[in-house]
């Protein structure tokens, strides 16, 4: 009897590479906002000296911020949907006849559930980075590179992604 090990070690190490690879792509992107941080605040006609207590920069910040939160949210949800329409495909085809078409649209569904679960990260990863840049110009202080590793989103970001790299290459194994 063979043991399950080698088609579970292909999901973990991919996400284990994505994960390292996005938080790299991450903080190469969001130095590059620092970098260009006053040009950003020029282009919105923001002086160099905003004060901390301008309302209008609170409702920025406080807007991205509840924007990565959705994007975040809705990176779940469909997460969770694509997992569980792959399971409830499983069972169908497994439940059902198990003639060659069911194997053929469990191999294709398998494999389109991936495609979505990429793309879902993939989407993930450029509108949390899109609302990141957006409260860097917005914030009354400049932030610095070491800052970086501290926020949030520095960490949730590479998690989530390697989670969907995970599901992504999981599901078509588990489902052939």
């Amino acid at each position: 009897m063979s043991t399950p090990l080698p088609w579970i070690a292909l999901p973990i190490c991919a996400a284990l590479v994505g994960g390292i690879g996005t938080y790299y792509a991450w903080r190469f992107q969001i130095c590059r906002a620092i970098e260009g941080r006053n040009e950003s605040r020029k282009r919105l006609g923001l002086s160099k000296t905003s004060k901390l207590g301008d309302p209008e920069i609170g409702e920025q910040v406080r807007y991205h911020n509840s924007a990565i939160y959705d994007d975040i949210r809705f990176f779940i949800k469909v997460s969770l949907a694509i997992v569980a329409g792959a399971g409830a495909l499983g069972l169908a085809t497994l439940a059902g006849s198990a003639g060659e078409a069911a194997g053929g649209l469990r191999r294709a569904m398998s494999m389109l559930a991936g495609v979505l679960e990429l793309a879902a990260g993939f989407i993930l990863f450029v509108s949390i980075l899109a609302h990141q840049r957006g409260k860097i110009c917005w914030w009354w202080r400049p932030p610095q590179q070491n800052d970086v590793p501290r926020w949030q989103e520095t960490r949730a970001l590479p998690v989530l992604v390697a989670i969907a790299i995970g599901i992504a290459i999981a599901i078509p194994l588990l489902l052939h």
